[in-house]
């Protein structure tokens, strides 16, 4: 909706837009989600570039914050997902390469250097990791915490026999 209001400047938008962004705000606190950069970025993340409200800053910020905490520096990377433990030790998709974007204009926002470390760290290990011979790309990397070492890798569903134009955007 924040394209809308971009575009058009329209009040009525604008409205809707930040009844519809509040109604996503605790996501914030959200540690379970791979998806923050989605969720937060896109909205408060739009929102805050249009209207520069503190309070969109803050809750960037606070995303930010949150969404660092999965990340495991044996690895280099932010943990995606923590369910199938059984079958996976620590598992990443290249889906998180758009938190990313809100890890690093969090950066701009309050300084914090452990944002940035991060940041690089996680796309340094997703360009190493999730790209195969053909530039494809592995949709989940299993990582062993110990060592960091690759331990298995799994393209979803159907897409697994085809090169994933949406995914290697993804990485891109």
């Amino acid at each position: 909706m924040w394209y809308l209001v971009e575009l058009t400047k329209n009040e009525k938008w604008k409205t809707e837009a930040q009844k519809f962004t509040a109604k996503i705000e605790q996501e914030k606190l959200n540690g379970k989600t791979h998806d923050m950069g989605f969720k937060i970025y896109n909205s408060f993340g739009n929102s805050y570039r249009l209207t520069k409200n503190n309070h969109d800053r803050e809750v960037i910020i606070q995303s930010a914050k949150t969404l660092v905490i999965p990340f495991n520096p044996m690895v280099g990377a932010i943990r995606s997902w923590d369910h199938n433990a059984d079958k996976w030790d620590f598992i990443v998709i290249i889906d998180n390469m758009l938190n990313v974007e809100l890890l690093f204009e969090a950066i701009k926002l309050n300084a914090n250097s452990t944002f940035y470390k991060i940041a690089v760290s996680h796309y340094n290990t997703t360009l190493k990791n999730h790209f195969r011979p053909d530039f494809s790309t592995w949709h989940v990397i299993g990582y062993n915490t110990i060592t960091g070492a690759v331990e298995k890798n799994h393209a979803s569903g159907f897409f697994r026999f085809f090169n994933v134009g949406s995914w290697n955007g993804l990485g891109a």
